[in-house]
């Protein structure tokens, strides 16, 4: 049972009275009276909010969040007694989740329950926990009020965006994935099987439109091309320590992370076989590529855990460990950070051990601070100062890539948030371009 302020400002006025008929003997008499009033109110009032203990919470949320993505959770809380309450719920939400609110007052009836809802969004991937749900509940009185602790302790997983892997597919059906940001590759090279039949589009390209076709129905008709399938894809992924620097809300890891599984689910959607392979300074994990749909899942339950280590990434022995168990010729794509030449030694001079054998593709977060400040109009002098420094690290970032290119690489510089969609696309025009 715990006294309010309201309670306690009560008491305080008796005593003050009681102070005061130290001059005025007439007050002593309604001091007394006043205090032996208020504990009869107490009394009273402790009759009722006792039954408070008997209210009820529980909470409701998708076991499985998306990182960054705004999730709802439901909070129930139920009076099953034949009194009123003013309830106080006081949320144990994971300390790594943005929380909309995690206090709530609410009055029941008796017998009446309620919905709270609020809105969280997570900000680090991995397991977390919601804890208990606190409740105070009081009367109409307010002078005294009873707390109860419902134990709701609850495993969340954060898993990576699948939001975009879901639009994707709701597009694709609806032939809008322009809508999603993935163009439309021209066809060119080898590697394509003719396929079928379709209605011209304004943007096809004239030699690919089947004249007698068009000339039986009237109408132009275009040859439509499918790619080759059941080729290898495998993702790289870099978990260390220049991944762990962080990009608005996330770090440059749950970007990669988030593109890797999109990137994931174009693929095997497309007939592709995908395997995955995080590593640091030894390799983390290994997932060998397949096409089926379970492997979709597996590969979000591969990654969804990882975080980046303080540790040196070892090119040297995780290409060798992955020359080792994938024999076939693969379209590798490594997610990983490119600062300058310098930095990025261990990379350059270990890339020959993939691209001997493999088509590499190189993915290299650009850091979107530095586009901020080269396109910022300069106040003051350190603002010009800022914008070299900038101007220079951009330059020795190129350089890398250009070195990296020189050896047969191919690269993909893309700021974060527009990453997935990027990488999508370059692997859409590696695929009909035949490169693989």
């Amino acid at each position: 049972m715990i006294p309010s302020p309201r309670l306690v400002a009560l008491i305080a006025i008796g005593g003050l009275l009681l102070g005061a008929g130290a001059w005025l003997p007439v007050l002593r008499g309604t001091a007394i009276g006043w205090e032996f009033f208020i504990v009869a109110l107490a009394v009273a009032d402790y009759l009722v909010v006792h039954w408070g203990r008997e209210c009820q919470a529980r909470r409701s949320c998708e076991p499985n969040l998306s990182l960054g993505v705004e999730a709802e959770v439901t909070i129930e809380v139920s009076n099953p007694t034949t009194q009123s309450y003013r309830v106080q719920v006081r949320e144990e939400a994971p300390p790594t989740f943005a929380v909309q609110a995690r206090r709530f007052r609410l009055r029941l009836d008796p017998g009446e329950t309620q919905t709270v809802r609020y809105r969280v969004r997570p900000s680090e991937r991995g397991d977390h926990w919601f804890g208990a749900l606190n409740l105070r509940a009081a009367s109409s009185l307010g002078l005294l009020s009873v707390s109860r602790r419902i134990e709701a302790r609850e495993k969340i997983r954060v898993i990576p965006n699948i939001v975009e892997a879901s639009k994707y597919q709701l597009l694709a059906k609806q032939n809008r994935l322009a809508h999603l940001g993935l163009k439309r590759s021209r066809i060119r090279g080898a590697g394509l099987d003719y396929e079928y039949l379709r209605d011209y589009h304004p943007d096809d390209e004239l030699r690919r439109v089947d004249w007698k076709a068009s000339a039986r129905r009237g109408s132009l008709v275009t040859k439509e091309y499918d790619f080759e399938k059941s080729q290898n894809v495998l993702v790289l992924l870099d978990t260390g320590r220049t991944m762990a620097s962080r990009a608005s809300e996330l770090s440059k890891l749950d970007y990669a992370v988030n593109a890797a599984v999109l990137l994931s689910y174009v693929a095997i959607r497309g007939g592709d076989k995908v395997g995955v392979m995080p590593f640091a300074d030894d390799v983390v994990g290994y997932l060998p590529p397949a096409k089926s749909k379970r492997q979709a899942f597996a590969i979000v339950e591969s990654v969804y855990k990882l975080q980046p280590r303080p540790v040196e990434a070892d090119y040297r022995r995780s290409f060798a460990y992955l020359n080792s168990r994938l024999k076939r010729r693969s379209l590798v794509v490594l997610f990983t950070d490119v600062l300058d030449p310098d930095s990025s030694e261990r990379l350059l001079s270990h890339v020959s051990m993939l691209t001997s054998r493999h088509l590499l593709l190189i993915v290299a977060l650009s850091d979107y601070e530095l586009s901020d400040l080269l396109e910022a109009d300069p106040q003051e002098p350190a603002d010009l100062y800022s914008q070299t420094v900038a101007l220079t690290l951009r330059e020795d970032r190129d350089k890398a890539l250009a070195i990296l290119a020189a050896k047969g690489v191919l690269t993909l510089d893309a700021s974060p948030k527009d990453l997935s969609i990027a990488v999508v696309n370059r692997y859409l025009k590696i695929k009909q371009e035949g490169r693989l």
